[in-house]
């Protein structure tokens, strides 16, 4: 008896922590580019943010890139020509992207922005936030790009919201499988 009640508080504790682990990334005046134990659980999952068109800047409505002297610091192309201006967020492994929250989001043509998932196509962003609800180890955000090269919109990423990846269905059966043979065994020296 004493086994299966150990066996089934570890499970129980092993799922609980799982479904339980939710964080909110929020960027305000936080340009990173390392977030070490996004859950504070002691995990150890960290998201690192990064870009290769410019510098990473911070300010009360999240993150953008200043790719150029006169830039406003918003993901926008205007300065950068025909360059996409992209953040990239790496996780170091992975978790379920819930939503990506944007701020002063500005539509000048086209409503949208752009995220792409894992190198994958390029998605919609709608102004103000986005339901995602994927697995992903890292993701981009950036403008779309019109002709003559500046963006369509100027925006800024203020916070994600992630969650841990659920235990597959085969952890779930292992564990009923170990909490069966451990309650066989109990019986059997009864």
């Amino acid at each position: 008896m004493k086994k299966f009640l150990t066996g089934a508080l570890a499970l129980g504790a092993m799922t609980g922590s799982l479904l339980a682990n939710a964080a909110n990334i929020d960027f305000s005046h936080n340009a990173g580019p390392v977030y070490n134990d996004i859950f504070g659980d002691g995990s150890n999952v960290s998201l690192t943010v990064s870009s290769a068109q410019g510098s990473i800047t911070a300010g009360a409505y999240g993150l953008g890139v200043n790719s150029a002297f006169a830039d406003d610091g918003a993901l926008d192309n205007y300065w950068s020509g025909a360059t996409q201006e992209r953040i990239t967020f790496t996780f170091s492994q992975t978790v379920k992207l819930d939503q990506i929250n944007l701020g002063l989001f500005e539509s000048c043509c086209e409503p949208n922005g752009l995220y792409s998932l894992d190198g994958g196509s390029d998605l919609t962003l709608s102004g103000g936030s986005t339901n995602v609800g994927v697995a992903v180890d890292s993701f981009s955000v950036a403008t779309q790009v019109r002709p003559g090269g500046i963006g369509n919109n100027t925006f800024r990423i203020d916070n994600l919201n992630v969650s841990a990846v659920p235990l597959p269905a085969a952890a779930w059966l292992f564990g009923s499988a170990l909490l069966g043979l451990l309650s066989i065994s109990r019986r059997k020296r009864a």
